[in-house]
């Protein structure tokens, strides 16, 4: 076991079997999300130019696409989600001021 061979497989399958959870919670959020009206009616405010009621849609904390992935997903999918979304409005409301 103190062979470096056997250190070098056991850190493969741990790492694989992280990549491969993280990577089935994806799969998850993408397949919740196709389905979701949440989703739907954020695209839609976003064509409207309504950002603040699309991103109110997607991430918050009631009658959300966030909430639905909560419960359908995962807390820790739905909580990488809006992470990424929180990031993405506030990069793009940085992109408009300037």
């Amino acid at each position: 076991m103190k062979h470096p061979r056997f250190q070098l497989l056991a850190t493969a399958a741990v790492v694989s079997g992280v990549l491969s959870e993280v990577i089935q919670q994806q799969v998850k959020i993408l397949e919740v999300t196709a389905g979701s009206h949440y989703y739907r009616r954020a695209v839609q405010s976003l064509e409207e130019g309504d950002v603040a009621k699309a991103h109110q849609l997607l991430t918050g904390a009631q009658d959300s696409l966030y909430v639905e992935l909560v419960t359908r997903a995962g807390a820790h999918a739905a909580l990488n989600f809006k992470t990424a979304m929180d990031k993405a409005f506030a990069t793009a409301s940085k992109k408009v001021y300037e």
